[in-house]
């Protein structure tokens, strides 16, 4: 990784912030940082290298300092949080795109670790595209800075608005009620599921929430109450669809599709 460090251009003046580095993570020279929010494994405001894997880790900056090894309380990186230019990206399925299109990173590495697809709706973008270089998945990307501002853009630019978590179901069993707008239920059962979604509390009346079926075989269903009271009964096809329900009232939910 320290011969491609060369690829990695400031677009402005970098903006240099210290951040703890979480124990025993790795912080690569080089690579996209990611901090932890404090929903997921991780300690709240410690930073490893970005893994859109792990649950509560946002995108943050590049290190543009030396490769280190947290330990939790005395190791710090240096994180640029002004966004950079980053050339000759590899980014998987960007043949037919167009600059400015959002770019996502699945792994810390910016030359070989961006697509064009987020892997599902908990994922953020981390950049844009700028320019296409001399391969037709090769770009030159303008990473975001960590900005409220531009991340609050990057959300406006996405085609159904801001996107809720998504929670992954492998079994029969009850799908929990979202706590926020745009929510999604995944099912990926290898056999039969046949699943349960309650009537929508107060609190979430007038959210969207979507259930799809993405991966496993056999029949799967959902079961719900719709706005007028009556049971229905969802059933996926085997290639794999979705239903998006609108939480109408405390009655039931209203299919949108």
């Amino acid at each position: 990784m320290a011969l491609e460090i060369r690829d990695i251009t400031f677009s402005r003046r970098p903006e240099i912030h210290r951040f703890l580095v979480e124990s025993a993570e790795v912080i690569t020279k080089g690579e996209l940082v990611g901090v932890h929010d404090g929903t997921g494994s991780g300690t709240k405001g410690e930073v490893e290298d970005y893994n859109d894997g792990v649950s509560g880790l946002r995108f943050l900056g590049v290190n543009i300092g030396d490769t280190v090894t947290g330990d939790g309380s005395t190791v710090y990186c240096n994180v640029d949080l002004t966004g950079l230019a980053v050339s000759k990206c590899t980014v998987t399925g960007s043949a037919s795109s167009k600059p400015l299109d959002l770019v996502y990173a699945l792994t810390a590495d910016p030359l070989d670790g961006l697509t064009m697809t987020a892997p599902d709706g908990t994922t953020a973008p981390v950049g844009v595209l700028l320019e296409q270089l001399d391969g037709s998945t090769s770009w030159r990307v303008q990473l975001f800075p960590a900005d409220v501002a531009v991340l609050a853009l990057a959300d406006a630019l996405r085609p159904v608005g801001k996107i809720g978590t998504s929670t992954t179901y492998t079994a029969n069993g009850a799908i929990t009620l979202p706590t926020e707008d745009n929510e999604a239920a995944r099912l990926t059962g290898a056999s039969s599921a046949a699943m349960t979604l309650a009537v929508p509390t107060a609190a979430i009346v007038g959210y969207t929430f979507t259930v799809y079926r993405s991966a496993g075989t056999g029949t799967h269903d959902v079961d719900y109450t719709d706005a007028a009271g009556n049971a229905q009964t969802f059933t996926f096809s085997a290639t794999g669809n979705s239903v998006t329900l609108l939480a109408e009232s405390t009655t039931g939910w209203r299919p949108l599709s």
